[in-house]
């Protein structure tokens, strides 16, 4: 699988952040509190089924600004020659997710 973009928005300390990644390797670098750990989570949230990080609500990933009430993930690959892209959102409250895959054009597929 390749990674083209990753976007976030509400998440963590990520207010408002695009990578366009291209599916190459990259490497993370910053000060503590930056958010690399939160976008290696958020990489592994968008192509799991659940929420997973250990001890945490999945609410305590979106911003703590209290204007923020949910965080939004969205992340489009390729792999096996056709194209995806899956969106993932938290509701800051409750820490209930959603999701929907969007998988070679074709209609969504949706759950939580």
């Amino acid at each position: 699988m390749r990674i083209g973009k990753v976007k976030m928005k509400g998440c963590g300390p990520h207010k408002d952040l695009e990578v366009d990644l291209n599916g190459t390797c990259i490497g993370l670098m910053g000060p503590n509190g930056s958010g690399k750990s939160h976008f290696l989570e958020f990489l592994e949230f968008a192509f799991r089924a659940e929420f997973s990080a250990q001890g945490e609500n999945a609410g305590s990933f979106v911003n703590d600004d209290p204007s923020c009430n949910e965080a939004v993930y969205f992340a489009d690959f390729l792999t096996q020659n056709k194209f995806g892209s899956i969106e993932r959102t938290i509701k800051k409250k409750t820490g209930n997710t959603t999701r929907k895959l969007i998988w070679d054009g074709e209609k969504a597929i949706t759950g939580d």
